[in-house]
């Protein structure tokens, strides 16, 4: 989800934070639920499959161009992409846009040819170089609020840096001294259910097991994956009040580890819920034109395998056209709606960084996915899921 809740918090607005306690998820998806009319795992129920895996129609070459414009925006932006300076100076997240960043390169990398690739690396070569501080590895000895805010895009930009061949040998040392603070308990009971999960799957990538199982985690109080709540029915408009949207696109994200496995620890049930709630949420953010949260939804369909539903055409063609002139996603009235509340509290905010950059990396990874994904087979065995 794009940033800036905690300074639209600030400027009086109500809602959860991500990552916050699970029971008040649980409170909200209850609520949620009762005026609805929808009713690696180690235990729970048995792994769910996904609907058939057509191969959805891909404009491979609307999308490299896209791709290609997106390239502009990305370049520009490359000054101000210094986690430490984001904090200090901007009173933002830095890691968190640091990860957005080399994650939007990411897919840009994986579309393109090994020449593009070796131009990309030289080109975030200095900007990497920047993470190579105290300053920048200091977790061991920040404030519980800053570890809480910074630890899950700390791990995931080490592994970024190992996909792009960067080395992480300190890297990897200043981690190893923090994991302990990762798992123990007044870290992780602090934390949301998809944040936990997300915390499992990175720290597994990098090599360390440990805390609880995705399938614990899917039993838990709040899960919206489980727990069915008809999500149509909030307050669509609100950032904040819309946040178990996004607790749905993260479950699923990390419950299919992005593509590789098919729906862990959910049932047929579960997944004809999803199913259900994809189709019906795609028109209203369409309407709203709400690309970053469209492009999330469409991400996972594409790791759900479910190309097939009408909606997901029209989402991803919604997307290809409707990118900005500047090679950035994100609809300018929709988001400077959220910009004026942001900027009252937070006038060093930066809404290129802040914004512009989560929906850009998003609308990359949703349109990018089919065309390096085809490439590498399917990752799951259809079943029929209606």
């Amino acid at each position: 989800m794009c940033d800036g809740r905690d300074e639209m918090r600030r400027a009086g607005k109500s809602g959860r934070a991500r990552g916050g306690n699970s029971r008040a998820g649980a409170g909200r998806l209850a609520a949620c639920a009762a005026c609805a009319c929808l009713a690696w795992c180690a235990a729970g129920p048995a792994t769910a499959q996904s609907h058939p895996a057509t191969q959805p129609a891909v404009d491979r070459e609307r999308t490299f161009r896209a791709a290609r414009h997106a390239e502009a925006f990305l370049r520009s932006l490359a000054p101000k992409i210094d986690p430490v300076r984001l904090r200090a100076e901007h009173r933002m997240k830095g890691k968190k846009f640091y990860v957005e960043y080399l994650s939007a390169w990411r897919e840009i990398c994986l579309v393109g040819g090994e020449s593009e690739r070796r131009v990309i690396r030289a080109f975030l070569a200095p900007i990497v170089a920047r993470t190579d501080t105290d300053a920048y590895h200091n977790l061991a000895d920040s404030s519980d609020e800053e570890f809480k805010q910074d630890v899950i895009s700390y791990l995931n930009a080490c592994v970024l840096h190992g996909e792009f061949g960067f080395d992480t040998t300190r890297y990897r040392r200043e981690i190893a001294r923090i994991v302990p603070r990762i798992l123990a308990p007044a870290h992780l009971d602090r934390r949301g259910i998809d944040n936990t999960m997300a915390i499992v799957y990175r720290l597994r990538q990098l090599g360390y097991e440990g805390g609880p199982g995705y399938c614990e985690l899917f039993r838990r109080p709040g899960c919206v994956v489980r727990m069915h709540p008809d999500l149509t029915q909030l307050d669509l408009d609100n950032p904040l009040a819309k946040q178990p949207v996004y607790d749905m696109t993260h479950e699923i994200f990390y419950l299919t580890e992005f593509g590789r496995t098919p729906l862990q620890c959910a049932s047929e049930k579960d997944l004809r819920y999803v199913r259900r709630m994809h189709a019906s949420l795609i028109p209203i953010f369409i309407r709203k034109r709400d690309i970053d949260a469209m492009a999330e939804l469409v991400m996972d369909l594409n790791y759900l395998k479910m190309a097939d539903l009408p909606e997901y055409a029209t989402a991803c063609e919604f997307l290809v056209t409707h990118q900005n002139e500047d090679g950035s996603w994100g609809d300018r009235e929709h988001i400077g709606n959220m910009a004026k509340a942001i900027l009252q509290v937070n006038p060093n905010y930066l809404l290129d960084v802040g914004q512009y950059l989560h929906t850009t990396g998003v609308t990359l990874s949703a349109l990018c996915y089919p065309l390096y994904a085809s490439a590498a087979g399917p990752a799951t065995r259809p079943s029929a899921v209606r």
